[in-house]
């Protein structure tokens, strides 16, 4: 089942309820039936106002917390777009599993969780405003291989495989935003990541490392998939790991991807 069913579900069980909830009659008994008739047609309506907003209440309640479609203050809805509605992406978290951290900050942050959350931030960004068939090679903390991310995209026909990472090293000095292409990537390859890099360092602020290249299992110099992988901060730098950590900034990033995917279909 389709998680968007979950909520006209919901919203008809809680209808379902106030009605039956509603219609019931109230017990009567021998000395209230000498009680004026306005008065109990006044409690009636009062009660089947109060359960009504009830209802209302507990289904937004139900709605936003299945929907991944609430207000988003970083979120410009000019961007909302039916060119990539030809396209496929698939969205990889990086790391994962009870091995495979990743980073991990001087507080005890790991990067497989930051890139797991950034990652399902802007999934649900492609798939609720850009029209793109989107995948995710992982969506809980699981270890999963370079070379089976690369064989989920393959098999989906991927157009686009961005692999969401933070940076580390020894020095928590070391800070800013890079991302990297295959050596023999194609031009259009590059693009995307230029793209991408710019919205990420427009939007979150943080220093432009710039492009760079590599040749990471993950990354392809397939013509026909562009594939890439950004590196979002340090998280081994303590002001980063601080940003890293705050839902806020995860979702300015989330934003900053999606127009740089954006941006380069348009």
């Amino acid at each position: 089942m389709k998680t968007k069913f979950i909520p006209i579900i919901a919203f008809t069980v809680i209808i379902s309820i106030f009605a039956v909830t509603a219609a019931a009659p109230m017990p009567v008994y021998a000395e209230q039936e000498v009680q004026k008739e306005s008065v109990n047609d006044s409690s009636n309506i009062l009660s089947t106002l109060v359960k009504g907003a009830a209802a209302v209440f507990a289904f937004k309640m139900i709605y936003d917390s299945f929907s991944g479609e609430e207000a988003d203050e970083y979120f410009d809805e000019t961007l909302i777009t039916n060119q990539l509605d030809s396209r496929t992406i698939v969205i990889d978290p990086g790391h994962g599993g009870s091995l495979d951290f990743g980073g991990v900050g001087i507080s005890g942050l790991t990067e497989k969780e930051v890139t797991l959350d950034i990652s399902l931030r802007l999934y649900e960004l492609l798939n609720n405003h850009s029209g793109a068939t989107v995948y995710m090679t992982r969506r809980m903390d699981h270890p999963l291989s370079n070379s089976k991310r690369t064989e989920i995209a393959l098999n989906h026909n991927a157009d686009i495989l961005i692999s969401v990472h933070s940076n580390a090293f020894k020095n928590e000095n070391a800070h800013g935003i890079e991302t990297y292409t295959h050596p023999n990537a194609p031009g259009t390859t590059v693009n995307l990541a230029r793209n991408i890099q710019n919205s990420l360092v427009n939007e979150l602020g943080l220093r432009d490392r710039g492009l760079k290249q590599n040749d990471f299992e993950i990354l392809s110099e397939n013509q026909s998939m562009k594939s890439l992988r950004t590196e979002i901060g340090f998280i081994t730098n303590p002001a980063e790991e601080e940003l890293l950590s705050d839902p806020d900034f995860r979702q300015k990033a989330a934003v900053a991807l999606y127009k740089g995917i954006v941006n380069y279909y348009q």
